[in-house]
């Protein structure tokens, strides 16, 4: 998330143009960083249930694998929504932002 901070502050600099358009940069933040948080405890819960599935009851390794492949499509999900997020960055970034007019007063 760091880079996605310093590629917002830099890039317009970089190419001599107006910032980029905000509001959009603010929802591709915000999905981005459901979808990684969503993606964490997902793959925590996994993690959580194949270590008991395999060491406290004693089941082979592709039982368990069975048993939580849910948990592995609910990952993918969340990968198409943090992929979904960086594009609407990178959209935004690029795109040219509203022109607003400063006011001073």
């Amino acid at each position: 998330m760091i880079n996605l901070a310093i590629i917002t502050y830099a890039m317009p600099h970089l190419r001599g143009q107006q910032p980029y358009n905000q509001n959009l940069n603010m929802w591709s933040f915000w999905i981005t960083s459901a979808g990684m948080c969503f993606m964490t405890f997902t793959l925590t819960a996994a993690g959580v249930l194949q270590t008991h599935l395999e060491r406290v009851l004693g089941m082979d390794f592709m039982e368990v694998q069975e048993q939580i492949a849910l948990f592995f499509w609910m990952r993918l999900g969340s990968g198409v929504i943090v992929v979904c997020g960086v594009l609407l960055f990178v959209y935004a970034t690029f795109s040219k932002g509203e022109d607003q007019q400063a006011t001073t007063g």
